[in-house]
């Protein structure tokens, strides 16, 4: 199936006991991801599963949560090859029992091969004319939340990878091309993360308090190769060892970053508000 709008409507629900979710992609040569929808507006209930089971998965597609996707294990809403995610102010997403890290949003620039349609057209067609940047207004990762993630156990609250092994690739984007905007509070256990963005544009509004809390060894917001916007006051909730912003060659926005430490008071036990690291050999 490909290149429909599937809804969901309020007060149904679809199952899966063995691990299964909804999946779709484009058709060939489509560059257009409102084609290829997910919009729940009920329930998506997904028992059974292991790590690499997905509730909602498109590749260049949308999907727009306004009601319960609900896991035992795995991955909530996942998009890639130019998809737009969409967890909306109602929606909420659950996992009960990981048996790794459960993800509530994963976003990736493409999959393990290229594909014929959305930004892996785009991008394959620029290396075989010898073109420059996708453009900026291009998205390969579009993610919002405005929603609820739960996440017993281990967790990575939103997950984006701009990057890929396909030959060329790589060479051919840049961090603009993928956004993960962050409006809601995160909230996850002990070595948990409440943002992963490798390569992309993280927008972050909140309260100045608490806006995302992580457990021990925890990391609210790791990002690499990216830039971290602060567009309002936010603030962390770190215990043991654990890490409000760590940056590796990443630059932030000003603003004001309020980190607070509720771990144990002991000699061997540290938490750190932020942590910058940039092994770049050159700056521009």
């Amino acid at each position: 199936m490909g290149n429909e709008e599937v809804t969901i409507d309020n007060g149904i629900s679809i199952t899966s006991n063995a691990g299964k979710g909804l999946a779709q992609a484009a058709l060939k040569n489509t560059v257009d991801n409102s084609k290829t929808a997910y919009i729940n507006n009920g329930t998506v209930n997904i028992t059974g599963a292991n790590s690499g089971s997905i509730a909602l998965k498109v590749d260049h597609g949308t999907i727009e949560n306004n009601g319960l996707v609900s896991m035992t294990d795995g991955i909530g809403l996942y998009g890639s090859s130019g998809s737009k995610i969409s967890n909306n102010a109602n929606g909420k997403i659950s996992i009960s029992s990981p048996s790794q890290h459960g993800i509530g949003i994963a976003g990736f620039l493409t999959g393990t091969s290229t594909q014929e349609y959305g930004t892996d057209k785009l991008i394959s067609n620029l290396i075989a004319t010898g073109g420059g940047n996708l453009p900026n207004t291009i998205k390969t990762i579009d993610i919002t939340n405005n929603g609820e993630i739960e996440i017993s156990g281990k967790a990575v609250g939103i997950y984006a990878d701009n990057t890929s092994k396909i030959a060329g690739f790589n060479n051919h984007v840049t961090k603009e091309n993928a956004v993960v905007n962050n409006n809601a509070t995160l909230s996850f256990g002990d070595d948990s993360v409440g943002i992963y963005a490798k390569k992309a544009i993280v927008n972050l509004s909140g309260t100045g308090k608490d806006d995302i809390s992580v457990g021990k060894n925890g990391i609210g917001v790791a990002a690499e190769d990216s830039t971290v916007n602060l567009l309002t006051d936010y603030g962390f909730q770190i215990k043991d060892n654990g890490v409000g912003l760590y940056a590796k060659n990443t630059d932030t926005s000003t603003g004001t970053m309020n980190v607070r430490y509720t771990g144990a008071n002991a000699p061997s036990v540290v938490g750190t508000g932020a942590y910058f690291w940039n092994d770049r050999k050159s700056y521009n």
